[in-house]
């Protein structure tokens, strides 16, 4: 008989799984949808079995609690999608075997805090984490954990004060709308940062960062800043890589506009109500 591979039960009204549910399925099943039912809890025997289980989606429920032991026996699992219930902690424990799991998907819940240090140590292959639209309040990931993490979306954490990071290989960086959060030096250390979203943070935060570091920069959005206190000069590092800008609804641009350097943009982003006059000298070739 042929295995069943891809199993979806999304879109259902189930609130818990039986024992023998999975019976027979152990070794077939790789990826797992249980996305938009009505899961408050998540027992340890759900999945003790699926030994081949790649990928696992419990996003759209309304999980607030999860056995420590539950992802133990998940040791193939590659990705696993938690968003959009309602978490709000994490046991120390619930990710310390999932040695080859590349994705973590956790935004939209109500997480308050995490021990980075427990919480992710077993997580070497992780290389995308999404904690957006959280409580958060401090996150700390130091160069001993998340060694390969290339992708962090923190964004919509308006309670995150403080955020450090140790790591040379991330790429991309949301702190969106981290409306509170207070600037690490550890951040003019991202030299790899390609995807770098700025949006909404506070003046001091944004005066205290190095851009002129981040010459492997291609994405830089500063929407809603005030930008007037910005040295131009830092921007002009940026110039070589750099293709799309935004800074729309932002204040006090036009002293970064002056600079000739931008020639790579192939998208950039004002707001409608900027107007330019003649002193304000800036077309890119690319926009041309």
């Amino acid at each position: 008989s042929k295995r069943i591979n891809l199993l979806d039960l999304s879109y259902n009204k189930l609130i818990e799984i039986e024992p023998n549910a999975f019976a027979g399925l152990e070794y077939g099943i790789n990826h797992l949808n249980l996305s938009r039912n009505k899961f408050e809890f998540i027992k340890k025997t759900y999945f003790s079995h699926l030994h081949s289980l790649d990928t696992l989606i419990l996003s759209f429920n309304s999980i607030s609690f999860i056995d420590q032991n539950t992802f133990h026996s998940l040791v193939k699992l590659t990705r696993l999608d938690l968003n959009d219930n309602c978490l709000y902690k994490l046991d120390s424990s619930l990710f310390s075997m999932l040695f080859n799991l590349k994705e973590l998907n956790m935004r939209n819940n109500l997480i308050r805090n995490t021990k980075t240090k427990y919480d992710f140590e077993s997580l070497n292959s992780l290389k995308k984490l999404d904690l957006s639209n959280n409580l958060l309040e401090r996150l700390i990931i130091s160069d001993k954990i998340l060694k390969n993490l290339t992708y962090l979306d923190l964004s919509l954490n308006r309670f995150l004060t403080d955020f450090e990071i140790h790591n040379s290989r991330l790429y991309y960086l949301n702190l969106n709308e981290c409306t509170k959060l207070k600037f690490s030096t550890s951040l003019n250390n991202l030299k790899s940062i390609k995807h770098l979203f700025l949006r909404g943070l506070k003046d001091d935060f944004l005066v205290k960062f190095n851009f002129y570091k981040f010459s492997s920069l291609e994405q830089l959005d500063l929407r809603d800043d005030n930008l007037s206190l910005l040295n131009p000069i830092s921007f002009s590092h940026l110039s070589t890589n750099l293709k799309i800008l935004n800074f729309k609804n932002s204040f006090g641009i036009f002293n970064l506009l002056k600079s000739e350097n931008y020639t790579n943009l192939i998208e950039f982003y004002l707001s409608p109500s900027v107007y330019f006059y003649d002193q304000i000298l800036f077309f890119p070739n690319s926009l041309k």
